[in-house]
């Protein structure tokens, strides 16, 4: 399929513009939650534009484009595979998203405001409802996350850049913690201290429902580690070190995020978001695909993929020289092993 890939080519005005479905049960906890009422109307990004293979690029974005982003929306590589797109509900801070977790209509996102002193990065965690009537709409926020790894004292929280869900509760990763919050109220439940040579960059569930905990790195050879929920929840484990770790295995570098599942080429494995504030890849066993610039987080949900990017945040859209990309994008990966392949590397 022919996709062109630039940060130059800008979407039409209609971009900015807000729709989506809405939202049915208001149960956060809910798989199904977000189901379009009946007699409203669906979805216009599910919809391909005429002459283009796939459903993209979305006419729409859904949501109140920030003030702060001025420049239009660009292209990005394989876009015609961008069924929906919105943007995030404003939080007050400068917030610049990194983890990301998509249930039906519901999403938490994580990540920290920025625009502080260097060394703060405080973590901030969002509920939002991706079905609201005029876009995206916030049902919920905690920043300031403070927690006891056992007896050691109280800890806060910085970056957020790792977030999954399971039956456990919500799992938010910092480089030197992990954290376990309860996905409807993202009161803290559990803090555990996380050991060198682990970084806490990325989260990642596998089929076993293992969970993988992945380092940042843009240089050298970085590793994602997998543990045993049920260990990790134990009595007194208060360390996620190698040492109760099931397996390692590397990674590539500038990894932000990832996924488990079946996008196609090769059947079900884990595939990693490698990028930086200006590219974007998808990469898994073959050839690095184009993704959206800025990707950060990632979640499946339902056959689709759902990535948030940091390139529209104020902190990042204020160099005036990142890509114009909505904070959220939904993919159609029925076949990645189609896409073009990425063009661009992230920075080291």
């Amino acid at each position: 399929m022919s996709v062109r890939v630039a940060a130059t080519l800008v979407l039409a005005a209609a971009l900015a513009a807000g729709g989506c479905t809405s939202s049915g049960s208001s149960d956060p906890d809910d798989p199904g939650a977000g189901a379009a009422r009946q007699g409203e109307r669906a979805d216009p990004d599910d919809a391909a534009a005429p002459g283009t293979p796939g459903c993209g690029p979305p006419r729409t974005v859904a949501g109140r484009r920030p003030a702060y982003v001025d420049r239009p929306l660009e292209r990005f590589a394989n876009d015609h595979h961008a069924c929906r797109a919105a943007w995030l509900p404003e939080t007050g801070k400068s917030f610049v998203p990194q983890g990301l977790v998509v249930r039906g209509e519901r999403a938490w996102v994580s990540g920290y405001d920025g625009g502080g002193p260097e060394g703060t990065k405080y973590c901030r965690v969002l509920r939002v409802d991706l079905g609201g009537r005029d876009g995206p709409r916030l049902l919920q926020q905690r920043g300031g996350l403070r927690g006891e790894v056992g007896s050691r004292g109280a800890v806060g929280c910085r970056h957020a850049g790792g977030l999954v869900r399971d039956r456990h509760g919500l799992w938010l990763s910092e480089t030197r913690r992990l954290w376990l919050l309860d996905p409807a109220t993202l009161a803290v439940r559990r803090v555990w201290a996380v050991r060198s040579p682990l970084q806490g960059g990325f989260l990642v569930h596998d089929a076993a429902g293992r969970l993988g905990v992945g380092d940042y790195r843009d240089h050298g050879r970085p590793r994602l580690w997998w543990f045993s929920v049920e260990t990790l929840l134990g009595p007194g484990l208060l360390d996620v070190s190698p040492a109760v770790a099931e397996a390692s295995r590397e990674v590539p570098t500038s990894s932000q995020g990832a996924v488990h599942g079946d996008l196609g080429p090769g059947g079900v494995r884990t595939w990693f978001v490698s990028a930086d504030s200006r590219c974007g890849r998808l990469v898994g066993d073959g050839p690095p695909r184009g993704l959206v610039p800025g990707a950060e987080g990632a979640s499946l949900d339902g056959g689709r993929l759902w990535v948030v990017s940091e390139s529209a945040s104020e902190v990042y859209s204020g160099y005036g020289d990142r890509p114009v990309v909505p904070h959220l994008v939904r993919l159609d990966v029925d076949d990645v092993g189609s896409w073009r392949r990425a063009t661009c590397s992230p920075s080291g």
